[in-house]
Parts: C-alpha cells; structure tokens; sequence
C-alpha cells in the first residue's frame, strides 16, 4: 500500500472530528489491527462502550484519549470507512470518486444514471 495511507486516513477522520493517532493508525495494517481490537471491545461490551471505558479496562491503547467520550462503535464506523477511503485514495493515487465524476462529466462521458447507481450502490453483474 502507498506511503500515503497514513496522510488519506488522518484527512478523513479529522474531517469527521476524530483524531487519528499515528501510533494505532500509520499504516494500512495498523488500521486493520486497531479496527479488529475496537470490534472485538465492542462484541464484548456492548455498542455503548466508550473509548474512554475501554482505555480504562486496558482492552484498547492509550493513544485515543482525547476520545474518551465518544462511543467506541460510532469510532470503529468511522475507522472503516477511513480506512475504505484512505485505500482508495492511496491506490488510485489520490483520486476520489468526487474527481472521476467531475473528470467523466468534464470530458463528455458521463451519464446523468451514473451519479445515482454508485450512491445506491448498484452493481451491474454482466
């Protein structure tokens, strides 16, 4: 995975208010280990857990505590879909999907469907 996993991951969680320790969180596998441990917490305590209570019971690292208050579920649905981005990003070199409609729209090649069929996630199975 690109070098630049880290800096997509980081954009997105602190677009959304969360922080994103590089320690937990600086490579692709960090992310998927920190995500598996937030899961497992969650599994075992409950969907109102917060990071706070589980830094408090030693099950996650310390590197979260400014996110003591926020619900370790709501976090982990954040880390997952950081982590879809930040690989996007990092495997298109930068692109979002944003840029691939607005390049398609620019050039003439869009479709008015093709906004519409990727929100709903649509899958055409030839």
């Amino acid at each position: 995975m690109a070098d630049n996993f880290y800096t997509y991951f980081k954009t997105n969680m602190e677009a959304m208010g969360l922080s994103a320790p590089k320690e937990l969180f600086g490579t692709f596998e960090k992310s998927i280990g920190a995500a598996f441990a937030i899961s497992k917490a969650v599994e075992t305590y409950g969907t109102k857990v917060t990071i706070g209570e589980l830094i408090g019971a030693g099950t996650i690292a310390e590197g979260l505590g400014t996110m003591v208050t926020v619900a370790a579920a709501y976090y982990l649905g954040a880390v997952l879909g950081s982590i879809a981005i930040a690989t996007g990003q990092s495997l298109s070199g930068g692109a979002t999907i944003a840029d691939v409609l607005y390049l398609a729209e620019k050039h003439k090649i869009s479709r008015s469907w093709v906004p519409e069929f990727i929100a709903n996630g649509w899958v055409v199975i030839p």
